[in-house]
């Protein structure tokens, strides 16, 4: 292996490496998205189940 072999596989490898970064940081997106997303589901359900005691005789 030469140099230039040597180079070329570190520059792959680094480019694996941030599109490794890059993709673990959209799945961070996408998990923080659907947390919101049940939270919000939670409020809403709670809302509901107050909602029905409030009209219940």
């Amino acid at each position: 292996m030469d140099m230039s072999e040597g180079t070329d596989f570190d520059a792959a490898m680094e480019r694996r490496f941030q599109d490794y970064l890059k993709d673990l940081k959209d799945l961070g997106a996408v998990v923080g998205s659907l947390e919101i997303r049940h939270r919000r589901s939670c409020r809403q359900d709670i809302d509901d189940a107050i909602g029905l005691l409030d009209h219940t005789p």
